[in-house]
Parts: structure tokens; C-alpha cells; sequence
């Protein structure tokens, strides 16, 4: 076993090895030590352009890799989705409501693998509170955050636990984001149609304020107030 320094100024540096830098990409964004990545990703396929992952990496970042990279593990949403790298974002909200609609056992177990297969709340957590995050991803993200939310209201509505952080990291995507890229989230969705249909017939939130997120967050909460804190006692007699 050999020890060395990960870095692209070695000429000898691995394929793996070249994706940390000191330097700043092309968003202004800091690389980091693929190591330290918090995401499952198949680091093997990144560096192949005869793999979709690569192609989605370009519009998506490693956030779209990552869900990528557990798809493909997954044989049964393998097989039932249909991934087109540039369509990513879309292939995953179309698979998600074309099950919904369905409404059968089934389909319900593919919305379940589904949601399981996106990065957790810690993990995105994570993300942002070691500004790991490119702007290309925050798209993604919020369409993810969107879906989450939208499962646990139709789904999971006793999981309680699950809710409250769901609130929480979405609290914290908005507060990190800024008001210029939300502006574009919201004229990119309602300039995409399947993608504008979607938050239309399923009324998911699209706005182009930070402040109008916050407030819609806050009253989230407040709809749950008791349920997320718990009931007292006086109200349990009641």
C-alpha cells in the first residue's frame, strides 16, 4: 500500500484522484475530496462517458449522480423507469405521479423504493453545511424536496418524525438558496410543461420569493403545531 497526496497537479494523479483541487469550478464552488462526499456514488462510472451517469452529472451535478447511481442498483426501478440523462429531473417526477395515479399495491411499493432511493435529509443536510452544493443541483433538489413532501402528505401522514425534519431541511434549502436562483427554479418550471402540468394538478409550491417558502413552511408547521410537539395533556382530556 502506498500513501500520497490526492491532487490534479500530479501527473500521475488516477482519474478518481483528479476531482480535488484547491482551485474553484467554472460556479464559482470549491472542489472537495470525492472521499469525503456524503452521497453514495459509483465513482468507477463517473469516469466513463459511455455511462448515463456521466451525462447527468453535467446537468445535475453529483445530487442527480447519486440518485442515478441507486437506481441502477435497484432492479426493479431499473426496469420500470425510463431514464434519459438530460430528462432526469422529469423521468424521476413523471415515474413518481404515473404511480401515484395508479394507486395500486404495486405502484405504491415503486413510490416507496423510489423515495428511499433519494438522499436523506442529514445527508442534504450535510451538503449544505459544507457548501457542497452546485448551483446546476439546486433544481433537483427542490423538485426532490417537493416529492418527499408530497409522499408523506398522501402516504406517511402519522410519520411524524419524519415530517418535522422534513420541514426543517427545507426550511434551511430556502434560507441557502438565493432569491435570484429561485426566481430561475420557478420560470424554469412554469417554462417546462409536463414539469408546470405536474405542480398544477398536484398543487405542489412553486414561487419565486424566498420569503413566500418561508411562510409557506411556517404554515406547515403551524398545521402540525400539536402534532409535531406533541399534544399536552389538558388538550388529550379534551
Amino acid at each position: 500500500m502506498r500513501r500520497r497526496r490526492y491532487t490534479i497537479y500530479d501527473e500521475e494523479a488516477e482519474s478518481q484522484d483528479e476531482l480535488i483541487t484547491n482551485n474553484q469550478n467554472e460556479e464559482g464552488e470549491e472542489f472537495w475530496d470525492f472521499r469525503n462526499y456524503p452521497l453514495y456514488i459509483n465513482w468507477k462510472d463517473m469516469d466513463s462517458i459511455h455511462y448515463d451517469s456521466y451525462e447527468i452529472k453535467e446537468d445535475f451535478g453529483f445530487f442527480g449522480v447519486s440518485i442515478y447511481c441507486k437506481i441502477q442498483n435497484d432492479n426493479l426501478l431499473l426496469k420500470k423507469m425510463n431514464i434519459i440523462p438530460h430528462n432526469f429531473d422529469k423521468n424521476i417526477m413523471k415515474f413518481y405521479f404515473d404511480q401515484y395515479e395508479i394507486s395500486s399495491a404495486d405502484s405504491i411499493g415503486l413510490l416507496t423504493k423510489l423515495i428511499e432511493t433519494l438522499p436523506n435529509n442529514k445527508d442534504i443536510r450535510e451538503l449544505i453545511n459544507k457548501k457542497l452544493l452546485q448551483k446546476k443541483e439546486q433544481f433537483l433538489i427542490k423538485l426532490i424536496l417537493d416529492l418527499k413532501l408530497h409522499f408523506l402528505s398522501n402516504f406517511d401522514k402519522l410519520n411524524l418524525k419524519a415530517l418535522k425534519r422534513l420541514v426543517n431541511i427545507m426550511r434551511k434549502f430556502y434560507i441557502f438558496i438565493s432569491n435570484e436562483d429561485l426566481r430561475k427554479i420557478y420560470e424554469n418550471i412554469n417554462k417546462d410543461k409536463i414539469l408546470k402540468e405536474i405542480y398544477e394538478n398536484y398543487f405542489l409550491i412553486n414561487f419565486n420569493k424566498k420569503s413566500e417558502y418561508i411562510n409557506q413552511i411556517k404554515k406547515l408547521k403551524n398545521e402540525n403545531n400539536d402534532l409535531l410537539l406533541g399534544i399536552s395533556y389538558e388538550k388529550f382530556k379534551m
